[in-house]
């Protein structure tokens, strides 16, 4: 998953490593990475966060749990973060982002029309994860749950959709070599 990531910008990091005396596997690290300024791109997709500054803490067993302050086209957000290496690797954002920058480029260019139907921020989780085993090998995901609250939608109906209303959405992107459909799901509008 960290592979589909371009990262920019700067940051810099510092560590503790603690080495074992007596058992080959009681060792330790700790350390902290300063982002400022720093940007990160999900290839192939275009969705992009911007201006992350903050301090990410990380251990040998993953990073976080830290708040990084970032924009998406040009709104401020505030973004959780926290990862896990093992047993699987994931990776959990949380934060209020604005719609429009979470839609893949591609879509937005076949379904133009229909994203420009969308406005608001929601609340969204936002978790790179192993997925399916395809060919001996686990594909990462990309899942992204929400309410939906704050978003609105001028698109007809079943799609229509004021900003105070909530529709609990979720959505699996396979990240993987090989191609597997999205899948999504708006409660009682689309499964």
């Amino acid at each position: 998953a960290l592979a589909r990531l371009q990262w920019q910008g700067a940051a810099s990091a510092a560590a503790s490593i603690w080495f074992p005396v007596k058992r080959k596997n009681d060792w330790r690290l700790a350390g902290v990475i300063d982002f400022a300024d720093a940007g990160v791109e999900l290839r192939e997709h275009g969705i992009e966060l911007a201006r992350i500054s903050g301090e990410l803490p990380f251990t040998g067993d993953g990073l976080g749990p830290a708040r990084l302050s970032a924009s998406m086209l040009g709104e401020s957000v505030s973004v959780g973060l926290e990862s896990w290496f093992r047993p699987d690797f994931r990776l959990s954002l949380q934060g209020v982002f604005p719609i429009r920058g979470l839609i893949p480029t591609s879509w937005k260019a076949g379904l133009s029309a229909a994203v420009e139907q969308l406005e608001g921020r929601a609340p969204f989780d936002i978790d790179f994860q192993s997925g399916e085993t395809v060919d001996d090998r686990r594909n990462p995901e990309l899942r992204v749950t929400s309410s939906l609250e704050d978003v609105s939608s001028g698109l007809p109906a079943p799609l229509a959709k004021s900003a105070g209303s909530i529709w609990p959405f979720d959505m699996t992107l396979s990240l993987g070599e090989v191609q597997q459909p999205v899948r999504f799901a708006i409660e009682e509008r689309l499964a």
